[in-house]
């Protein structure tokens, strides 16, 4: 690790940070920083492009939902996306939090430039460390974590003896949460296995038909009059958008966004009459109840959060948005993560290229050596 001291003064700092920079940069490794201080205050630039850049943080091909390479213009949008993330899970993490005149900058290079107290660049340096040791390309291999879901229902009295009026409950590893012993029921557990930092989805997905209409038709010759049928298909279960983030500290970060549609079964129905002089019929009226949880959380390895969205109001009761029907009917959902590092079993040699091979998960070699992880 190399320093480059910028002696900036403190009101032109970042004003004159650009061509220092770019001096250091060309005659710096991959990982290192820089740094130029004040009083109170440090400017330090990380060289992050390995993490930011979309052909070096791919697992496999960059391929678009169709299975076509991604053109230029895709990749430097993926690239975008890559860079605003870390920016955010900087913002988000960062110990101690930052204050308004603290700053931070992403370039399109992949460089961080933070103007800083010294205590939060220092955190600032071992989570640039993490993303790279953590990184697909890393030395070592890829970093893989993974992520238990859960979601459940209830009657909401199932709930109360849980004691949550603050929306979450975390769990320590010893003594994880078990819905059994409340008579919670898990509607789903989407299992992940992830790679560091890397964006992810798990869907679950039940797809139903039903009448949605009915048609007038006329068939000719003999002008025979029918009603023709209309069917429509409606969706439910649950889709997860998750990335698993290293911390300092030995934390790690969750961003996690989950969206569940239920379905209330059976599917109601109405009689209608389509036309005049014509039998009734039936046709579906679909009752959908949608839920999007937008979480993000800093838990320890193998703890688990439950998050139930209860929350205490003004008038003293404890209530969740969370909550369907009313009276002997009425059922809450709630949500629980859990995180935990998946080790190193050993490498395996594949075209005279070395992988690692991962406990309870499988690691594949596609064209072009890219690895692709998938569960078991």
């Amino acid at each position: 690790m190399k320093l480059f001291p910028l002696h900036l003064a403190p009101a032109a700092a970042l004003a004159l940070v650009a061509a220092p920079i770019g001096a250091a940069h060309a005659q710096s490794d991959a990982n290192d920083f820089f740094v130029g201080s004040t009083d109170d205050m440090v400017l330090e630039v990380f060289e992050l492009a390995g993490v930011v850049d979309p052909r070096r943080n791919s697992v496999g091909p960059l391929l678009d939902d169709a299975g076509e390479p991604l053109d230029d213009e895709a990749i430097a949008a993926r690239a975008r996306v890559l860079r605003t993330n870390l920016l955010e899970d900087v913002q988000r993490w960062i110990e101690p939090p930052l204050e308004k005149e603290h700053t931070l900058r992403m370039t399109e290079g992949g460089a961080l430039i933070a103007h800083v107290p010294p205590a939060s660049a220092r955190w600032i340096e071992a989570f640039a460390r993490l993303q790279l040791d953590h990184a697909v390309d890393a030395e070592e291999g890829p970093t893989l974590f993974e992520l238990e879901t859960a979601i459940y229902q209830a009657p909401p009295s199932a709930f109360d003896p849980l004691g949550i009026d603050a929306q979450t409950r975390l769990f320590a590893p010893d003594a994880p949460f078990d819905p059994h012993a409340l008579n919670i029921e898990v509607l789903s557990a989407p299992r992940l296995v992830v790679f560091a930092s890397q964006q992810a989805n798990v869907s679950i997905i039940n797809q139903v038909a039903y009448v949605k209409e009915y048609r007038h038709v006329v068939v000719a010759p003999g002008n025979e009059e029918i009603l023709d049928p209309i069917v429509d298909v409606i969706e439910d279960g649950v889709s997860i958008d998750t990335r698993v983030v290293p911390l300092p500290g030995g934390s790690i970060g969750v961003v996690l966004d989950a969206r569940i549609t239920e379905l209330q079964r059976p599917i109601e129905t109405v009689e209608v009459v389509v036309r005049e002089g014509m039998q009734p019929v039936q046709i579906g009226v679909p009752e959908v109840h949608r839920i999007e949880l937008v979480t993000r959380v800093r838990l320890a390895p193998e703890e688990t959060i439950l998050i139930t969205g209860r929350s205490k109001h003004p008038d003293g009761v404890v209530r969740s948005p969370f909550v369907f029907n009313t009276g002997k009917d009425a059922r809450e959902l709630a949500l629980s993560v859990r995180v935990k590092l998946v080790e190193v079993a050993g490498f395996a040699e594949v075209d005279g290229e070395e992988f690692p091979v991962f406990e309870d998960v499988e690691v594949e070699v596609s064209e072009g050596g890219a690895r692709r992880a998938s569960d078991h």
